[in-house]
């Protein structure tokens, strides 16, 4: 059941085909089903604690093509889906209503992206890394495969990590910390790798140009399929939507991604065993979540205290683990609550004083 569980991802563009088609507040459908209705359903069906045996986690599933055909449709499916958006908002007449609709909709399907990109960064074939770096091409996002590979999984859960949030940290903070701090790691991992080859570390060949550039040739192709389908006809009307459209969906979902680091590391510290230097990551140093349904819809990103005690074990068989320390909520839920900061220490605190007693 959990193998086709995954296809209900799939459930948000069909959505968002739907709600463009319908109009109105019908636009916001993936993003209310992400938002509400996941929550309320992960309610309903509750927790999947069952891991495979020895025998179900083998080689032949871990290697099974299915479970990668579905992270590689994603993303073409997520270009896709992309290009329609810019393409509607600067050619449609919209309502306010409906180009906010289509915007978080969008968002939705693009955050969901970047978690699909991290799942196939880890992983050595060159088919995947590709796929992963495309994917964060379309939200401008590409120094994450640098920085979240080479930085947060090896500092996580210290001082170091600026993906790791503090305790009493609310979001907003959090957000600007790991944006700015990570981005400059980037660049630092990208010198650094340039300088042990004798190479200068800020010339061409430091990936972090790729970052900045790629981004910005996505949205030029957006701006020539934009002109052959209008006609041969662009304007300063056209570019400016486009530009506003994709800037702020790739915003809003790297916030979104952002949100999601921020509840997986909460407070959460690796002991100091000398200065510099922490006792190795396992899975007591992630919040772990369970709920079934917005795992089928995450691709078991929620299985996040296996992922970085096993960065490169796949995703359809990560384990869940009782020991590690537990959310109330999946994900969706949890966003929302990180949003409202008195309400987010409220609830989060007292666990995470709980999970430090446990360690003591």
């Amino acid at each position: 059941m959990k193998k086709y569980g995954f296809l209900l991802a799939f459930t948000l563009p069909i959505a968002w085909i739907i709600g463009f088609w319908v109009g109105n507040w019908a636009t916001y459908l993936p993003f209310f089903i992400a938002y509400i209705f996941v929550p309320l359903i992960d309610e309903a069906f509750g927790l999947d604690k069952y891991n495979l045996s020895q025998e179900e986690e083998s080689e032949a599933l871990a290697q099974e093509s299915y479970f990668s055909v579905l992270l590689y449709g994603w993303v073409l499916m997520q270009i896709s889906v992309i290009i329609t958006g810019a393409l509607v908002v600067s050619l449609y007449r919209l309502e306010s209503l409906e180009w906010w609709g289509i915007l978080l909709s969008t968002m939705t399907i693009s955050s969901n992206g970047i978690n699909v990109a991290h799942e196939l960064g880890h992983r050595n074939e060159k088919t995947s890394v590709f796929f992963a770096k495309l994917n964060l091409v379309t939200v401008g996002y590409l120094h994450f495969y640098i920085e979240h590979n080479r930085g947060h999984h090896v500092n996580v859960a210290t001082p170091l990590d600026p993906a790791t949030s503090k305790k009493n940290q609310n979001l907003y903070f959090f957000w600007f910390q790991s944006l700015i701090f990570g981005w400059l790691n980037a660049w630092k991992h990208e010198s650094n790798r340039l300088t042990r080859k004798n190479y200068f570390g800020y010339g061409i060949y430091n990936e972090m140009w790729r970052a900045v550039f790629l981004p910005i040739l996505f949205v030029g192709i957006i701006f020539l399929i934009t002109f052959f389908v209008n006609n041969y006809q662009i304007n300063q009307n056209i570019i400016w939507n486009i530009s506003i459209f994709w800037f702020f969906q790739s915003l809003l979902a790297v916030l979104s991604l952002e949100a999601v680091n921020y509840i997986e590391h909460y407070g959460i510290m690796r002991k100091e065993i000398s200065p510099e230097r922490y006792e190795r990551v396992n899975p007591l140093h992630s919040w772990n979540a369970s709920q079934k349904v917005s795992n089928w819809f995450l691709f078991q990103l929620q299985r996040h205290s296996d992922h970085h005690a096993n960065a490169s074990r796949p995703y359809q068989i990560l384990r869940h683990i009782d020991e590690s320390p537990q959310l109330p909520f999946g994900y969706p839920l949890m966003i929302m609550m990180a949003l409202l900061p008195p309400l987010w220490f409220a609830v989060m605190n007292p666990r995470l004083e709980n999970w430090k007693r446990q360690r003591v």
